[in-house]
């Protein structure tokens, strides 16, 4: 029911007409108070604080008063916010989260380990750091650089190989004996020198004249192939130098003086250009269109008094300055006359004339020749004529 009766005239409060503490703290306004309403001992406080640079010392895993820090070996394995479990076989990656080690990481053993996707093994039997795909392991790079026979060049482009793993250019190897692991018919290593030429990087194949004692292999190391001789002894050791010069052959003479490697040390088709260097500068004669290169080599070096091409020269594609125009012969019957033979060596006459090939004299380097008659190639013995100048050749290939 309404108030009924006068109506009392409104009154402002006072002070006095509130009791003490019947305003409570939820009857005052958010924000209302300020610091004028505030006791100035609160303020001061407040103020004093708002200026601090300092905290009380710390001590234990955080310590300092200003700059606060974290002790050394503080964090351990529990304060990490790291996802997955933490053990012995798992490993922190960048995600946040513990995984299970790849197996194989730092395995170093001849025959592949169980492996997840990711992990890397030093295959030992190959020398090759491989890496797995979840699937297989594949190569990613090559430990063999030639250095030694365990490491020997085992690629199909061996100087292309020796060229990747030593991080060289074509043409600026530096010279020296590196081994390679190859064969056409059978698996051969053995040493040889490689150097650089006319701008390109190359592998010597034969070093001056073929010692008759020696046609048909030094038979001193069953690691290279039975006709190449003066590459190692019989330790297995390299024997062959970078020396290039020729003199009267002996067994003290293998490697300094007279190296073979024969052309099936590599397999078939590796090579596609030669370089000779003669015995008057020496100069370097290039050539680089003969086909099926590892024909003529094998004819060149034929254990028989029967096998040659008739009449056959081959004229280089470049040569070096000063140069005579020589071309190259690698089993050559000329049927000229009494009939006359070379091999493996340059001749500045390409014509099949009468006696123009039939004294070491004539060519500018030569293997073996022949006067009249058969081939003689195995019976018969040039040492003598061939110890000084006119057995002094080099024969190189490239790929």
């Amino acid at each position: 029911m309404s108030y009924m009766g006068k109506v009392r005239p409104t009154v402002a409060l006072t002070s006095s007409d509130i009791v003490d503490g019947a305003i409570t703290t939820d009857k005052i306004v958010d924000d209302a108070v300020t610091d004028v309403k505030v006791a100035n001992a609160i303020n001061t406080s407040i103020a004093a604080n708002t200026a601090k640079v300092t905290n009380a010392t710390h001590t234990g895993d955080v310590t300092g008063a200003t700059a606060l820090t974290i002790a050394a070996d503080a964090v351990d394995i529990a304060m990490l916010s790291a996802t997955g479990t933490a053990s012995s076989t798992t490993i922190l990656y960048g995600d946040n989260t513990w995984k299970t080690e790849p197996e194989g990481g730092a395995t170093s053993q001849s025959s592949a380990p169980t492996a997840t996707a990711g992990a890397f093994w030093h295959d030992t039997s190959e020398n090759k750091l491989k890496m797995y795909d979840g699937t297989a392991w594949f190569p990613i790079k090559t430990l063999l650089d030639g250095s030694t026979a365990a490491k020997a060049i085992d690629s199909s482009t061996p100087i292309t190989a020796l060229l990747a793993a030593r991080d060289e250019a074509d043409g600026s190897i530096t010279t020296g004996i590196y081994w390679f692991k190859n064969g056409n018919g059978g698996t051969y290593t053995f040493p040889t020198v490689v150097s650089n030429y006319d701008g390109k990087t190359w592998i010597l194949i034969q070093k001056n004249f073929h010692p008759h004692a020696y046609k048909s292999g030094d038979s001193i190391s069953s690691s290279d192939h039975a006709l190449s001789y003066g590459l190692m002894d019989a330790s297995n050791n390299a024997v062959i130098t970078t020396n290039l010069t020729n003199t009267t052959p002996s067994s003290s003479t293998l490697g300094v003086n007279h190296s073979l490697v024969h052309i099936d040390s590599f397999a078939d088709a590796t090579f596609t250009k030669m370089l000779v260097l003669d015995n008057i500068g020496p100069h370097w004669h290039r050539f680089n269109s003969i086909s099926d290169l590892d024909a003529k080599f094998r004819l060149g070096h034929a254990q028989d008094d029967t096998s040659w091409e008739d009449n056959a020269t081959y004229s280089a594609d470049a040569r070096q300055s000063g140069a005579t125009t020589s071309h190259f012969v690698f089993n050559t019957r000329f049927t000229a006359g009494d009939t006359d033979f070379g091999r493996m060596g340059l001749t500045d006459n390409a014509s099949n004339d009468h006696d123009v090939h039939n004294d070491a004299s004539e060519y500018e380097g030569i293997s073996s020749f022949n006067d009249g008659g058969a081939g003689a190639y195995l019976s018969g013995n040039d040492d003598t004529a061939l110890a000084g100048t006119e057995g002094y050749l080099s024969i190189w290939v490239a790929e």
